[in-house]
């Protein structure tokens, strides 16, 4: 990201040396900070900004960054918070599915007669399958739901950063 920022800024500066040595500056001293992002878009947003503008190039990494608050990290976490609850819930119905399917397999295919005695049961493996089945099914509908809510919302934020 940084590279493809400084190859676009250097592109953009070609024509006023003395932006540009102070952007290379800016660049080697800040290449290895964490918040480089911030920093670019304190000391270089609205001129790259109105540089891009009038070149028209189709970045968008200043985009991104324009739309989202600086804490973009927590404001990614705050928007899939319902999401993350429904995988986290998926995956709950999928391991309780899987321990019950265990329990019913015990119990209902192999149950014991009056004598105490273990027989195969067709009809409680039938529904030990079922309740497989069903497990998983739930869990994919509800990974299929959450995954469908994250792309409504990244489709959103793209419509709203382009328009």
């Amino acid at each position: 990201m940084k590279d493809k920022i400084y190859d676009e800024m250097c592109e953009l500066l070609k024509d006023r040396p003395e932006k540009m040595q102070t952007f290379k500056l800016f660049h080697y001293k800040n290449q290895d900070s964490s918040s480089y992002l911030e920093l670019f878009d304190t000391e270089f947003g609205d001129l790259y900004r109105s540089l891009q503008g009038s070149i028209n190039l189709k970045s968008d990494i200043l985009e991104n960054k324009r739309s989202a608050p600086s804490n973009s990290l927590l404001r990614k976490n705050e928007t899939y918070k319902a999401e993350n609850t429904l995988r986290i819930v998926a995956l709950i119905v999928l391991i309780v599915g899987g321990l019950g399917t265990l329990f019913l397999l015990y119990s209902t295919a192999w149950p014991e007669d009056y004598s105490g005695k273990k027989e195969f049961s067709a009809t409680g493996f039938g529904i030990t399958i079922a309740y497989l089945l069903s497990t998983i099914t739930t869990w994919a509908v509800l990974n299929v739901i959450s995954n469908i809510s994250v792309n409504i919302s990244k489709l959103r934020e793209q419509t709203e950063r382009k328009g």
